[in-house]
């Protein structure tokens, strides 16, 4: 059945009800809106406040129904009149022309199809034709043009197909010949392809971590990329947030609408009145869209009643950062190739330059105290002094460094004795302190108490760095380069049992601002914490069986978690499916086990394990060595080494650390880590 006309009615119902939705708010800014208009969801009065509007109904269209409605017309010949007042300009900027070009595209997108790639760039070029278009503008039309022509002949209608459209789309505007004057502006193509990435790698990310991300799009050039990423975020339907955005609220909201509406149809919009705004403005748009779809050719029908027909592929996968470029899997989380990709693993690296390990981490002053016996309640006993020291992650630092890696750490630093410690012991050990200052408040320490039979306790006191400054790391974080691999530990940044760490907020705001191109290690500590709006791509989780038991458990609140965690191998498939992200479960010396997310043709995520060795050593238990293996992994990984080598370098560092004698493990000299690794791949070979 030919779905056509109705979608075609859905965008431009969708278009206008957007407009509509909107036109209270165009024109603002988002504290003014949440001044004046609060959280609302629905059709609203226009304020009387308002500048070009004051009042309006509730249902009111502008000026963006009005561009809409006059292209349809012209692509009809003019049979169509519409009453929407030519004056009702709502909100007069600097980019009336770009705003037009884009508007104009929804209307041609119903009428032509993009079997003809020359015939379609014609009649897009043809609606930008009132005055001199840049590149940008062209791009950003073809795109609008392109999803709704794609949407409407597209086979299916559900939420999923959303990602194959968006991908067809800008694959298909990018084969286009360029035209249109040049401009300073960035590309559309590429903020449309980052955007995208993104959101296909931050499905979880609130509304706001949206705006976060990408800001208040102004310009026609800006809001066409945000307009595509959004609609990929809201996936299941139209979202009213869109309209309390800010700026020009009106085109945004009614792009996002009309995109929806060709995939989806009048299901993208729930119970939306939708009739409310046709009665309020007079419009009968059913028969419009039935007349600009006669324009299309006929359907081209469903591919996969087509002899020939092997599959459909939504939206193709490829090798992620970790593997090698050429490599047959698809592991790849974001839905294009990025605009700017990490350095690549492997020989394929040729002559790039080593990144760095960028610690995003607790440093923790330790005051170790040994007594003979714990004492009894309200007893006192003598204990010896051993000393204050930094323990714990200090050894991810540490390790980079024997792994000649430059070392950077982020952790916040106060003001006071344990504060000068920690700036002291960094710049002996020659580590970059970049960590955001905290004034008035002095770093935290723990007491560690253990007695002769090993047993201990310990207590600690927080500090500044639970304090990190709302911008401390994002700023940072922006800098980082194509090589840099970020460490992040969860007991710093994470959310458990319900609450939220204090320095979640700054963490939020680093991730969303740090380039895609950037690989990160995330070690959820023994609490189990990852940070939230963590993204999918580029990441590895290392943990152990247990942790992964935990995390997951908190993650789906039932047991399949636990039951598919009973074995090292399924924690590893487990987690990689939970968080759509490459996986590492450690198991001592039984070696480690590699989680990939894996797509099938219809980009859906299933996992597989591989496993990865471990020398031999008389200790089972090796929970001390954890941030040697953190440091030693993504050390390699700056470094360049392909990723499975980069996890046996890790297995090896472990497990030689943690049989050393020293009190504390540290990463045993980069040459015994290569020679146990050398032995072990040896002996797989000879095997």
């Amino acid at each position: 059945m030919d779905t056509r006309s109705e979608r075609a009615y859905a965008v431009l119902l969708g278009a206008a009800y957007g407009d509509a939705l909107a036109m209270p708010t165009c024109g603002m800014t988002p504290e003014q809106i949440t001044s004046v208009y609060g959280d609302f969801r629905e059709l609203i009065d226009a304020d009387a406040s308002h500048t070009t509007m004051p009042g309006a109904p509730a249902g009111t269209v502008t000026e963006v129904t009005r561009e809409i409605l006059a292209e349809a017309s012209a692509l009809l010949g003019g049979s169509f009149s519409f009453p929407v007042a030519a004056d009702d300009v709502h909100s007069p900027t600097d980019h009336t022309h770009a705003r037009r070009c884009v508007l104009r595209a929804i209307p041609v997108g119903i009428a032509t199809s993009t079997q003809d790639p020359e015939a379609f760039a014609d009649a897009v070029w043809e609606a930008c034709a009132e005055g001199p278009t840049t590149r940008q503008e062209f791009q950003a039309a073809a795109l609008i043009a392109a999803f709704i022509s794609i949407g409407l002949d597209w086979p299916d209608s559900r939420p999923m197909d959303i990602e194959g459209v968006l991908w067809e789309t800008v694959n298909y505007v990018a084969s286009m010949e360029p035209r249109g004057s040049w401009s300073a502006e960035p590309d559309v193509l590429a903020t449309t392809r980052r955007a995208v990435n993104v959101v296909s790698c931050q499905r979880s990310m609130y509304f706001s971590e949206f705006t976060k991300a990408f800001g208040h799009p102004s310009t026609p050039t800006q809001i066409v990329p945000f307009a595509l990423a959004f609609t990929l975020h809201v996936l299941l339907g139209f979202s009213p947030y869109v309209a309390r955005l800010g700026g020009d609220t009106a085109s945004c909201s009614a792009l996002v609408a009309a995109l929806m509406g060709s995939v989806l149809g009048a299901s993208a919009f729930r119970d939306a009145p939708l009739d409310a705004v046709e009665e309020v403005n007079h419009l009968d748009l059913s028969a419009v869209a039935r007349e600009l779809v006669a324009l299309r050719p006929p359907a081209p029908g469903d591919p996969r009643e087509q002899a020939e027909y092997i599959e459909l592929e939504i939206a193709p996968s490829g090798p992620s950062s970790f593997e090698e470029p050429g490599s047959s899997l698809r592991t790849r989380q974001s839905l294009f190739e990025q605009v700017s990709p990490p350095t690549p693993l492997g020989p394929v690296r040729g002559d790039a330059p080593a990144g760095r390990l960028i610690f995003m981490g607790q440093l923790v002053l330790n005051q170790s105290l040994r007594t003979a016996s714990f004492p009894e309640a309200g007893g006192d006993v003598w204990a010896d002094d051993e000393g204050m020291r930094l323990t714990g992650n200090i050894e991810v630092l540490r390790a980079a460094q024997r792994m000649g890696v430059e070392a950077v750490s982020l952790s916040p630093i106060g003001e006071g004795p344990h504060a000068s410690l920690i700036e002291e012991c960094l710049r002996r050990e020659g580590i970059v302190d970049a960590g955001p200052r905290v004034p008035g408040m002095d770093n935290g320490y723990q007491v560690t108490i253990t007695d002769n039979a090993g047993a201990h306790y310990t207590v600690a006191a927080n500090g500044a760095e639970y304090a990190a400054p709302r911008r401390g790391w994002a700023e940072v974080a922006q800098t980082l380069g194509p090589s840099d691999v970020l460490y992040i530990d969860g007991t710093l940044v994470g959310t458990a049992y319900g609450k939220t760490h204090p320095n979640s907020v700054p963490a939020t705001e680093a991730l969303l601002t740090l380039p895609e191109y950037v690989r990160i290690v995330v070690d959820p500590s023994r609490a189990a914490q990852t940070p939230f709006g963590l993204r999918s791509d580029n990441v590895v989780l290392v943990m152990t069986q247990e942790e992964a038991s935990s995390l997951g458990t908190s993650v789906v609140g039932d047991r399949s978690a636990f039951d598919a965690c009973r074995t090292p191998d399924g924690a590893a498939e487990k987690i990689c499916r939970l968080f759509d992200s490459h996986s590492i479960i450690r198991a001592g010396t039984a070696g480690a086990y590699i989680g990939r997310p894996t797509h099938d043709r219809g980009r859906f995520v299933w996992s597989t394990s591989t496993h990865i060795p471990a020398p031999s050593t008389n200790k089972s238990d090796l929970p001390e060595a954890r941030h040697v293996y953190s440091g030693v992994l993504a050390a390699s990984l700056a470094l360049g080494t392909p990723f499975e080598r980069s996890v046996l370098l890790a297995n090896c560092a472990e497990v030689l650390a943690a049989s050393g004698n020293a009190v504390a493990p540290s990463c045993p000299p980069l040459e015994e880590i290569e020679a146990a690794a050398d032995a072990l791949e040896a002996r797989a070979d000879g095997e």
